[in-house]
């Protein structure tokens, strides 16, 4: 911390106090999200941002790789969703991206462009999510960011997917996810298998959605990702429910796990969803 100036800004990038509090701030909100502990997050990156200064923080990225300012309302974004408050989740979002342009640093807005596109995807707001990702692909190409790259391959995929009912889309799912690990990214996991089993959900590809699901918990049990369990189970009891042969006893019991998780966390966006598909499967099956 010697070379702190006296007014706390930074003498170089993230050793002063301040420097040092965005990043503990930044790096405990990111811990906390993939853990399941959203309103924590919520709260760090409020600090995170409250100890921010554009100014005094913006070389932090060339050093860490991305802006951390940035980075934190990215999460506080996500959080939003998460608690169920969308429109600010939007807000958040929108105003992250603004920060990232305003960095003029590619490696943040390459980054910004696919967790605001992540957030579009939880929204269901795929119009928007399709502008973001192919944005960040074009952006990711251009300067060779593996792992962005690949997670705009692998987003794009899962639309065709959805959207177009495409087989091919699949695949590109698969091998864009082992693109990913290969950077030596290995967060997310349980997400991005979700996002596998809900393609084969919607493809009818009921065994290969249920493998997805399984590695997905596995995953999360594994390394403590709970932020997206409930999730998994809701997809699991869709999956149970879905083919020709439905083992309803057991989707039931999944849905119920999906509930009971999302309103042990305070995830009201998937506790929605697990009320959702809850009516429905008690509507279908009495």
């Amino acid at each position: 911390l010697e070379s702190t100036s006296q007014d706390g800004s930074d003498g170089e990038p993230g050793l002063s106090p301040r420097g040092l509090a965005v990043e503990a701030h930044t790096a405990l909100a990111t811990a906390c999200f993939w853990l399941g502990e959203v309103e924590e997050c919520l709260r760090e990156t409020a600090k995170a941002l409250d100890a921010y200064d554009p100014h005094s923080h913006g070389e932090h990225a060339a050093h860490f790789g991305q802006d951390p300012g940035v980075l934190a309302r990215l999460y506080g974004a996500w959080s939003l969703w998460w608690l169920g408050r969308p429109d600010q989740a939007r807000d958040e979002a929108e105003r992250a991206l603004e920060m990232a342009r305003a960095t003029e640093h590619q490696h943040t807005l390459a980054m910004a462009l696919d967790h605001a596109a992540s957030l579009h995807q939880y929204l269901g707001d795929l119009d928007r999510a399709r502008e973001l990702i192919d944005r960040g692909l074009q952006l990711s190409r251009e300067h060779g960011f593996a792992m962005w790259s690949a997670m705009g391959t692998f987003r794009s995929a899962w639309l065709h997917s959805m959207e177009e009912g495409s087989e091919a889309g699949l695949e590109a799912m698969r091998h864009s996810l082992a693109a990913f690990r290969h950077t030596g990214a290995a967060i997310a996991r349980p997400l991005h298998l979700a996002y596998l089993a809900e393609a084969c959900l919607h493809l009818g590809r009921r065994q290969e959605g249920l493998e997805a699901v399984a590695e997905g918990l596995e995953t999360a049990q594994a390394n403590g990702e709970a932020h997206y369990l409930a999730e998994l189970h809701r997809l699991q009891g869709e999956l149970l429910a879905s083919g020709d042969e439905p083992d309803l006893e057991q989707a039931k019991e999944a849905l119920e796990a999906a509930l009971g998780r999302a309103r042990l966390q305070g995830a009201r966006a998937l506790e929605e969803r697990a009320r959702e598909s809850l009516i429905r499967w008690r509507s279908a099956n009495g």
